[in-house]
């Protein structure tokens, strides 16, 4: 997307990397180049090991530096990767790993159907020596290991310590250090109905609302067939479990009950259970609170407790020397992987970087019960730089300021020639919006992102830079007719909500076009959930929106329609819904006359005015219908929106991911994992998918039918995933994963979301067309035109952006 520059801008002037000191009449000035960016908080801590927010990421950006980097392509198109704190390529020294090692550093998943280890699971990385922390010391192989050692440390339950057990680069037994000696839970009896072996930590019985038992299947918990298949009877015995998160926690953050201490729990779990098995699987069984063995009284009708209950034992303990992580030599360390790893993979996940300052990250360490803390990078005296940039100044809510660091090899080294050229950053603490719009326009700040309320003034402009984003919103609806019915009452329905053809019509309902165009700032409609910033093939750059199966899904469902706006479609789906639903017998479905009433979930206030723009459509397409004047759909403000709506317990709700656009291909995970998913009603476990893979125009049962989990696990973990099949195929699976639910209409494509900003008239970016990756070039390619002096007298004239 092209970014509109102003002319005015001065091109090709050089930022000097020092002060100026300029002598005229016996006085001295000192011309001096600062960016300054506005915050509207300051991150309560910085550390790569910990940080959770992307304001608590703004300081490392600046202040570290991955072993690779990403940066501005050839002629400043596209990207290039670079070796930064690594000296040159990855070297693949997979052909050289030994039965030993494999066994050492747990590469389960490294050999091919002959038993040889595959390429991409062993790695060198050689470290660059001239790479320093800010102080000058040196950074060695031993800083590499010894922070990791640290990442996965068990008791410091790192949060970011999942990149290197989740994903497309998977370390040697991380998983297993960072879980070791923790305490699991497994099933009493297995599922031949023997009490399983394992060394019991006591004698007592546990439940999980979120974790299964062996006698169905350990992967489905109450709470997951509960999201899968919603409930008939005991809807009220089921939610008092899974909502009740003051008792059973979280699918985030399970809490595990001790039932010989808590018999009011059991009683509620094993009634939930009784109710969920005979909905979810027809069973017929009673499960009695009581934990007494024989645990299985009968396996048709009557169950204890303790056959559905877990008991604790112990994760093995793991030593960090297992990890796949070690010293070859003081500036070389090797990576052994549990999967083979793409080198663009490797490298991608190496632009990160996770070396902390040991000897003050340990300085700083406290005790919290059972486990460990560091307040490392909460203040200045808790932490070390060694990119480009170093921290000089952190005061919390009022200003951060970086400033060149001296030390780093990238300004002596002559590969960095008029990179980093700004000296200084500062970043004042401004919490109101508008309050940094007017310092923007004051030219206090040098940059700001734009609202749709700026947009009335700044429309016109052209100095309007429009970032695309990989975020797509959608409105997730609940389409569980039993879930429905129970929350409607006698004259007001909610069931015809699960009729396909009235999901379709709130789709064709919505003026995607007006609302982007009146209601945000720079975003543009969306028929996909996967918008044209995901990227299918790394090697080449296509997008998936671009491949002939991305585009085929949009013109299934929508046809030639650009945005998918059709108010006479919508119109008569509503009246065909309506006779359907009319004709049904079953109790609780729509009756001609029913008020139709529905619940949107919004998370703040902010959100009403949006949220009601698609209600408005909704209602204009009831008009001429049987629902005219008979359709509402009431806005409730909550925090709680995602859990009402993963429960059921509303019936739309708007819906925003992103985030890889690299690999498009994990997407599908925020609808099929029970934990992301807000489609209630959707069971990705038993819906099935038919995908004429080798497009001979049949289709094999055996190959080619597939759940949606079952498709999406082997696009992502095994036969189509990225080290087994090229992206054509990917792409092909991945369109019929999302194809199904837009056709299924199990949400509601509306827009994908742009950031549009402003800069300064002195600010020079790297390039004024975005580029996959690197954005306009980011701060290593960013220039000022003018000093700080000069700056403020042409602020002080006056500065008017919007011709």
């Amino acid at each position: 997307m092209t970014k509109k520059k102003s002319t005015l801008l001065v091109t090709g002037v050089f930022v000097a990397l020092s002060s100026t000191v300029l002598a005229a009449c016996g006085k001295s000035s000192e011309t001096t180049y600062t960016y300054r960016e506005a915050l509207s908080s300051t991150p309560a801590t910085w550390n790569v090991h910990t940080w959770k927010e992307n304001t608590e990421s703004i300081i490392f950006g600046y202040t570290e530096m991955g072993l690779y980097d990403f940066k501005l392509g050839a002629n400043k198109k596209g990207y290039q990767i670079v070796p930064e704190m690594a000296s040159g390529e990855p070297v693949d020294d997979s052909a050289n790993v030994t039965p030993e090692e494999v066994e050492k550093y747990g590469m389960t998943s490294v050999a091919d159907k002959e038993g040889n280890v595959e390429s991409g699971s062993k790695w060198l990385i050689n470290l660059n020596k001239a790479a320093c922390w800010q102080d000058g010391t040196a950074i060695k192989a031993d800083d590499y290991v010894n922070s990791m050692d640290r990442f996965l440390d068990p008791k410091m339950q790192n949060f970011r310590a999942s990149s290197w057990y989740d994903g497309d680069v998977v370390l040697g037994n991380a998983k297993a250090r960072y879980q070791s000696g923790r305490p699991i839970y497994l099933g009493y009896l297995d599922g031949d109905g023997n009490v399983v072996s394992d060394t019991r930590a006591d004698d007592h019985f546990y439940g999980s609302a979120y974790s299964g038992f062996a006698w169905i299947d350990e992967k489905y918990s109450l709470y997951g067939l509960y999201k899968n298949y919603g409930i008939g009877e005991g809807v009220a015995d089921v939610e008092d479990v899974v909502n009740d998160t003051a008792t059973w926690g979280s699918s985030a953050d399970p809490k595990y009950v001790d039932f010989n201490e808590n018999t009011a729990a059991l009683t509620k779990y094993c009634t939930a259970w009784t109710y969920m098995l005979a909905n979810a699987f027809g069973m017929t069984v009673t499960v009695d609170p009581n934990l007494n063995t024989p645990a299985l009284i009968d396996a048709n009708t009557h169950w204890t407790g303790a056959a559905i209950s877990l008991i604790k034992s112990n994760k093995p303990e793991v030593a960090f020397s297992s990890v796949g992580i070690a010293k070859v030599s003081d500036y070389q360390i090797a990576l052994y992987l549990q999967k083979p790893s793409s080198l663009f993979n490797l490298k991608m996940q190496l632009s990160g970087n996770w070396i902390v300052k040991t000897d003050i990250y340990d300085a700083n360490k406290t005790a919290i019960g059972d486990l460990n803390a560091t307040t490392y990078a909460t203040a200045l005296d808790k932490y070390m730089s060694y990119g480009p940039y170093k921290l000089t100044k952190f005061t919390s809510d009022k200003e951060i300021v970086v400033e060149k660091n001296d030390k780093w090899y990238g300004y002596t080294d002559g590969q960095h020639e008029g990179e980093y050229s700004i000296p200084k950053i500062d970043m004042p603490v401004i919490p109101d919006a508008d309050a940094q719009l007017l310092a923007f326009e004051k030219g206090e700040v040098d940059s700001i992102s734009l609202r749709a309320k700026d947009m009335k003034k700044y429309a016109t402009s052209p100095y309007l830079m429009y970032t695309p984003g990989t975020h797509t919103d959608k409105i997730a609806l609940n389409s569980s007719f039993d879930k429905l019915k129970s929350r409607q009452s006698a004259g007001v329905n909610k069931t015809i909500l699960s009729n396909l053809k009235f999901r379709q019509a709130l789709s064709w309902a919505l003026d995607r076009t007006t609302f982007v165009q009146t209601e945000t700032a720079g975003s543009t409609p969306a028929l996909g959930v996967i918008n044209k910033m995901y990227v299918a093939d790394e090697a080449t750059g296509a997008l998936y929106r671009d491949t002939d199966s991305g585009k085929r899904v949009i013109s299934d469902i929508y046809g030639d329609s650009k945005d998918g706006y059709n108010l006479a479609k919508a119109k008569q789906l509503i009246t065909e819904a309506c006779t359907e639903e009319a004709a049904k017998t079953i109790d609780g479905h729509y009756v001609s006359g029913d008020k139709v009433s529905l619940e949107f979930v919004v998370y703040n206030e902010d959100w009403r005015t949006a949220i009601q723009n698609h209600i408005d459509d909704f209602v204009a397409a009831t008009v001429g219908t049987p629902l005219e004047g008979k359709f509402e759909v009431t806005i409730t403000i909550t925090t709680d929106n995602q859990k009402l709506i993963t429960a059921g317990n509303a019936e739309l709700c708007m819906d925003i991911w992103g985030g890889a656009q690299m690999n498009p291909y994990g997407i599908p995970d925020t609808w099929i994992n029970a934990d992301n998913r807000t489609c209630y009603g959707f069971s990705p476990d038993s819906e099935t998918i038919e995908i004429d893979l080798n497009a001979d125009g049949a289709i094999d049962k055996n190959t080619e039918v597939h759940t949606n989990t079952e498709w999406y696990n082997l696009l992502n973990n095994t036969d189509y995933s990225a080290a087994k099949a090229d992206y054509k195929v990917r792409s092909l699976i991945l369109s019929y994963l999302e194809e199904y639910m837009l056709k299924q209409q199990y949400f509601i494509a509306v827009r994908a979301r742009n950031t549009v900003s402003i800069d300064s008239f002195r600010v020079q970016e790297g390039t004024t067309e975005y580029q996959a990756l690197v954005g306009y070039g980011g701060i290593r390619n960013l220039s000022l035109t003018q000093s700080d002096q000069a700056w403020a007298d042409k602020a002080n004239a006056g500065l008017d952006y919007t011709k």
